[in-house]
């Protein structure tokens, strides 16, 4: 389970509350990564480039992106969406080609 902690950065919100970060698990992360390179792997291998697919699935670029990083927790909807948009019937079988 992701963990929201507040950095030492000094930096601060608009409304002037201390930044936060999440943190996961190292496992999670690292799961997360594993996730990502994957869709990546299948966007390059669609021959499209990344902000391409993001426009066609209506997904937001920087959202993909940290996706594809593993540095976002992913929605089912958004799985669902990213596997419709890679040609993949249903999630399960999209997580089986990712992972």
């Amino acid at each position: 389970m992701p963990k929201l902690v507040t950095l030492n950065s000094g930096k601060k919100t608009a409304s002037g509350k201390p930044r936060k970060k999440v943190v996961y698990d190292p496992a999670e992360e690292a799961e997360l990564r594993k996730i990502g390179k994957g869709i990546a792997r299948l966007i390059v291998d669609s021959q499209i480039s990344t902000e391409r697919f993001a426009y066609e699935n209506e997904l937001g670029k920087g959202h993909l992106s940290r996706i594809i990083r593993g540095q976002a927790d992913i929605k089912y909807c958004t799985l669902r969406t990213i596997s419709k948009g890679l040609g993949f019937k249903n999630v399960a079988s999209f997580l089986e080609a990712v992972l």
